[in-house]
């Protein structure tokens, strides 16, 4: 992507861990409402500070996109009240995107059910994409016009549930869709496509992408990164600086990294999570661990890396950082948050 962002570095950035849509879209949609409804101007808009009210002109394709945003709220109550709010907008509107992809959400990516929605959801988001506008200045941009995004949304659960269900050139391919309609990739597609082209060996691909969105802090890019250096360069300077990155920017990945993917069994039960972050860490891991399992020299090198005394420093003062953070989220105190994490086996004994 040209012009492609250069993200600040620190770990005081926070990113979705979900598809789910934020409040803010709810928000825009009842303010589009009421200016297409209400005849609200632009100055009633500004000085409108609740949640706007739903106007009695609404189409029901609109109050099923509403409906369809409460069903994603109610993941946080039970999954019955996800499918109720989910069901009463298929009623509005028997294709509501949204719908389907609130129920997806709750199901594991790898179960038939889950495919069935996702398949569902991306049925109605190409059937929408034949309308989708997206603003005159954004126009290679689905995700800047609120009202597409649904679309982009289908088009990401479908590729993530298709490589879940081992369909892998399928999901690269429907990863690249979702980047040519949303080339910002407001939903991290790009994180898991780089690593999907190192789980498959495909070095290249998987370095001009990398290229494409440079220099990010995130634990999935910064650790492909530094695999795909290795498969490159082989145990070189610039390999081992990417590395040092890596750790630097997740030190807890470049802890868990060593571990099998069946080891570390952690739902996700966060929203959003932080750069450097153990959330982050817990996320990537099942889609990291498996691109290094696909160059076992490369995992080789790892270890002999950690076993370096600046490796072993960035390791011990990372994970200081990450036990304070988890204190000072949790209410704990240090031995606690220490004991905490050694008990979900996340931190082994001899680490602290």
């Amino acid at each position: 992507m040209n012009g492609s962002p250069v993200w600040p570095s620190g770990p005081k950035l926070a990113i979705s861990a979900t598809l789910a849509p934020r409040a803010t879209e709810r928000h825009l949609l009842l303010v589009f409402l009421n200016m297409e409804h209400s005849g609200w101007t632009e100055e009633q808009v500004e000085a409108y500070r609740e949640v706007p009210p739903l106007p009695e002109g609404a189409s029901d394709a609109q109050r099923a996109q509403l409906a369809a945003y409460d069903a994603f709220d109610a993941r946080f109550e039970s999954r019955k009240a996800v499918n109720r709010a989910a069901k009463r907008a298929l009623r509005l509107d028997p294709d509501c995107i949204d719908a389907f992809l609130a129920q997806w959400q709750i199901e594991w990516e790898d179960s038939p059910k889950a495919l069935e929605l996702a398949t569902k959801a991306h049925a109605a988001a190409r059937e929408a994409l034949s309308t989708a506008e997206a603003p005159p200045t954004h126009e290679d941009d689905l995700w800047s016009n609120f009202v597409n995004r649904p679309i982009v949304r289908a088009y990401t659960a479908l590729a993530l549930t298709l490589w879940a269900h081992e369909r892998f050139e399928e999901a690269v391919a429907m990863a690249r869709e979702v980047l040519a309609m949303n080339p910002g990739d407001n939903l991290g597609i790009r994180w898991h496509l780089q690593n999907w082209y190192l789980t498959l060996g495909r070095v290249r691909p998987a370095r001009q992408l990398l290229r494409d969105y440079t220099d990010e802090p995130w634990a999935a890019a910064a650790f492909a990164d530094a695999l795909a250096e290795f498969a490159h360069s082989g145990p070189s300077k610039k390999a081992r600086k990417c590395l040092a990155r890596a750790q630097e920017i997740s030190p807890f990945m470049f802890r868990i990294l060593r571990s099998p993917v069946e080891s570390i069994d952690v739902p996700v039960t966060w929203d959003y999570y932080m750069s450097g972050s153990w959330q982050e860490a817990l996320q990537w891991h099942p889609v990291v661990r498996p691109a290094w399992d696909a160059f076992p020299r490369a995992l080789e090198w790892y270890l002999e890396m950690d076993e370096q005394p600046d490796f072993v420093r960035r390791t011990e003062e990372g994970l200081v950082r990450l036990v304070l953070d988890m204190a000072e989220e949790s209410g704990l105190s240090f031995p606690d948050a220490v004991r905490a994490l050694q008990e979900e086996g996340l931190l082994p004994d001899d680490d602290l």
